[in-house]
């Protein structure tokens, strides 16, 4: 026979008695063991509701009423719910005896699963600055009970994005869509051979890749990074080249004068996030690269080798330096046409750095 009935999903807390199905206000079915149901609450009619977010899309199953139904004994958990939900949302009590209760139980937590996933999408569409552990404390007060993780697991599958920027584009495709305007700034320390630390300030551009080292001092005080913001607009303009954004981080050297220099030519400045070296991943990545190429390699005396070395460097990154970026060419020049006969070619290698870095050409 088939029986109409009102059914509701949830977890328990020992992820048991997770299905409820009720015809009218009389229990026709519990799921296995003695856990408490959470959630579930009698509407007018005395039917259960799966809280305040209840309906056939959050897993509740529903049935015209009207035909009648022998009161069954609460608890019996199988055979009572011993079928399949067919058209209509009737469920099929089937034969005596019925599937096996795991086969009843694989049913009942598919069920709960598809009800959490629904109301954790909905609560995520409906409300764009939720983030997951809002959601989850969301569900907590409806009485849905289930780990922060999962609702994050949900969120992840579905494709929706982090908080609380779904739709719009995340940092990394902000970097790369502005990539030609953005010139990225940061500091970064040397050592000398009598224990000195310098200061460096290097800049990248995102989208060309060159670099220039700006200066470097003992002492960054701000009216000498002020004057270094002001030579790099100078440069920028002789070069007939324009930026939109200036990336830094929250080094207590930038400076809100620092920042107005670059405001007074129109350009935005952009603060990276405290302690989030990612959010300027270009220039970190070069200040790296010049780390384990040049300054863990080499032994140097005083602030004016030191300059010396770094420019080095930096013709080397913009004039040979290939960059996978760029398909893997240097900035001012494209990748040479494939070489098929070696017979008539040569490499040769060319010493930069006193001997710590090579470059290599190919000479007929």
């Amino acid at each position: 026979m088939f029986l109409p009935v009102r059914g509701s999903c949830f977890w328990g807390p020992d992820a048991s008695r997770v299905v409820h199905a009720w015809h009218g206000a009389t229990p026709v079915f519990c799921g296995l063991g003695q856990g408490p149901v959470l959630g579930t609450g009698l509407d007018a009619g005395g039917d259960v509701e799966l809280g305040a977010v209840g309906g056939a899309g959050a897993g509740v199953v529903e049935a015209q009423a009207g035909l009648g139904v022998d009161q069954p004994a609460v608890g019996a958990g199988f055979p009572l719910l011993a079928g399949a939900v067919v058209a209509g949302g009737q469920v099929d009590r089937g034969a005596a005896g019925g599937p096996a209760a795991g086969d009843v139980e694989a049913f009942a937590v598919d069920l709960v699963r598809r009800a959490v996933r629904s109301v954790v999408l909905r609560l995520a569409r409906e409300n764009e600055s939720w983030g997951y552990r809002r959601i989850d404390g969301e569900l907590a007060g409806l009485g849905i009970i289930v780990a922060p993780s999962a609702v994050w697991q949900i969120l992840k599958d579905a494709g929706t994005g982090p908080a609380p920027r779904r739709d719009g584009p995340g940092w990394a495709e902000f970097l790369r869509s502005q990539a030609q305007g953005i010139v990225a700034l940061d500091f970064f320390t040397a050592g000398l051979l009598n224990g000195t630390k310098v200061y460096v300030l290097a800049l990248i551009g995102h989208g060309s890749r060159r670099v220039r080292v700006l200066g470097a001092t003992e002492h960054p005080v701000w009216s000498w990074v002020i004057q270094q913001a002001r030579n790099l607009l100078m440069d920028l303009e002789d070069a007939g080249a324009r930026a939109k954004f200036v990336l830094h981080d929250r080094d207590a050297s930038f400076t809100q004068a620092f920042g107005a220099v670059f405001q007074a030519a129109g350009i935005c400045v952009i603060r990276s996030a405290v302690q989030a070296p990612r959010m300027n991943p270009v220039m970190e990545r070069w200040i790296g690269s010049c780390r384990r190429e040049l300054l863990d390699r080499a032994l140097i005396w005083n602030q004016r080798r030191l300059m010396m070395v770094l420019r080095e460097y930096e013709d080397f990154c913009n004039s040979h330096r290939p960059h996978r970026t760029l398909d893997q060419a240097a900035p001012p020049r494209p990748l040479p046409d494939g070489v098929t006969d070696m017979d008539h070619s040569r490499v040769r290698r060319h010493d930069r750095t006193g001997g710590i870095i090579h470059e290599y050409r190919l000479a007929a």
